[in-house]
């Protein structure tokens, strides 16, 4: 009985002082950290964190706003630490000490759950968000210009709207991709609507450019990345105002040319002879602009055709194919006397590349998307950063880390240019065969395909930085390049 005695009294004992242990104040969560130097809130470390109160970081203070930059912002809440005791069997909170040694509720600072509590400023973001995105979509951009200054408006920080706006570009994104990957190029119907190729040149060093544009975004102070944010997109507003007011002017012009047609009798009059003709005084007009815009297509033609030779010089010779017993000249298939012209050869390439641009989903140049993915994917893992530990131990700024950095994007400007000589070969096949480019089609050379890729780079740096869409800068850029 005395023995069973004992055992109850050190059983208790033991629960006692695992019970103090635990809820001791001077062992709370971070004590480690209260009483560090700060300026800003993020200088306590990630979220889940200490506030930064009078240049120390503290517990937070349910009531107070300790957790956010001023008293609208909403992205983080005040939680308490709240513990089991296993003496009463009920949850109570955890103290802790402040560095002036006070006792108070240990609380720290967290991102805030969506539905708990669900607030105004919740059901704005989320109409503000359904809205930017729908009018993205129709822009063929993912919206973040829209997002991210909304979110501010909303009652978030810059440092906050930005990740979350990526967030939900990228479900537009994946949205936009389902409705027009089986869609077809508005002026060549046996074409998908997406351009792989083009997506493979690009996307690449977008990606570099993200890497690098999460780093300045945790630097730059917030006041810096608004300006930037307003000056970009000005600039953007600006070219794209400019290059629509081009398109309407050419369709206008396209349209009067087509009443003026009809109502002169012309070609597509209908029938209508001169003499019902009210614009008879512009026929000599008409004909003078019809020869200049000839002019031009052929000058334009000439140019395009020159540009592309000159390419054709840089590229390895075209190793002509060895006959073999398929051959008109040594088979049995044809008659002696059938030889085959340089009309049908071009006729039979123009058949490859059409049937090879006909692929809703073309391997080469979908396997390299798919890498460049996995290696950002790989080496976020292996680098962690904002708040996540590397999976191999490895710390900010070391030797490790700047070379986990910088030797994936070296592969990623690898792929970049292994599309762009890729798209090199197939556009001299294109040309060498007569292949019919439709409005908008890009010829492509050594000089674009390194352009391309150097504004995706830029376009990168503001995606991360900023929290617009690669799109947002890339579509005016493809805009103005045709």
């Amino acid at each position: 009985m005395r023995t069973l005695l004992l055992v109850v009294v050190a059983l208790q004992v033991a629960i006692t002082s695992a019970t103090t242990a635990l809820t001791d104040p001077a062992l709370a969560p971070f004590y480690d950290t209260v009483g560090l130097a700060c300026n800003k809130r993020v200088d306590c470390g990630y979220v889940p964190a200490l506030a930064c109160i009078e240049g120390k970081c503290e517990y937070c203070r349910p009531t107070a706003h300790d957790c956010n930059g001023h008293p609208k912002d909403v992205g983080y809440v005040c939680q308490v630490i709240e513990v089991l005791n296993e003496a009463t069997g009920e949850k109570e909170a955890q103290q802790g000490l402040t560095s002036t040694g006070d006792t108070v509720d240990a609380a720290y600072c967290v991102e805030k759950n969506l539905f708990t509590p669900f607030t105004y400023n919740d059901l704005l973001t989320t109409l503000i968000a359904f809205s930017c995105t729908a009018l993205g979509a129709g822009g063929g951009v993912g919206g973040g210009g829209l997002l991210v200054p909304m979110y501010i408006l909303g009652g978030l920080n810059p440092k906050h709207a930005i990740p979350l706006s990526k967030v939900t570009i990228f479900g537009s994104a994946v949205a936009m991709y389902v409705v027009n990957c089986r869609g077809k190029h508005p002026l060549n119907r046996n074409r998908p609507l997406i351009d792989f190729g083009l997506v493979g040149l690009m996307e690449p060093t977008t990606l570099m450019g993200t890497v690098f544009g999460v780093m300045l975004n945790h630097i730059f102070p917030n006041w810096l990345i608004l300006v930037l944010l307003v000056t970009l997109l000005s600039f953007i507003t600006y070219k794209t105002f400019l290059k629509g007011k081009k398109i309407q002017e050419k369709e206008s012009k396209s349209k009067l040319a087509l009443i003026k047609n009809t109502l002169t009798g012309g070609p597509n009059g209908g029938g209508r002879g001169r003499r019902w003709s009210i614009y008879q005084r512009f026929d000599v007009e008409i004909a003078a602009r019809r020869w200049l815009e000839k002019t031009r297509r052929s000058r334009k033609t000439r140019l395009i055709r020159e540009e592309d030779e000159k390419d054709f010089q840089s590229l390895p010779p075209i190793i002509e194919r060895k006959p073999t017993s398929s051959d008109p000249l040594l088979g049995d298939n044809r008659r002696f006397g059938t030889f085959p012209s340089d009309d049908d050869e071009k006729t039979q390439r123009r058949g490859t590349v059409e049937r090879r641009d006909a692929r809703v989903l073309p391997f080469e140049f979908v396997w390299p998307l798919v890498v460049s993915w996995l290696i950002i994917l790989v080496q976020a893992f292996l680098r962690g950063g904002h708040g996540a530990p590397s999976a191999i131990g490895v710390t900010c700024n070391s030797s490790a880390y700047w070379a986990i950095t910088l030797l994936p994007l070296t592969v990623l400007a690898g792929i970049s240019l292994y599309i762009g000589y890729r798209l090199r070969l197939m556009n001299r096949f294109k040309v060498l065969s007569n292949y019919p480019f439709v409005d908008g089609d890009m010829h492509w050379v050594k000089r674009r395909v390194l352009m391309f890729p150097a504004v995706c780079t830029t376009a990168g740096v503001a995606a991360g930085l900023l929290g617009i869409g690669g799109g947002m800068v890339k579509g005016p850029i493809m805009l103005e390049a045709g």
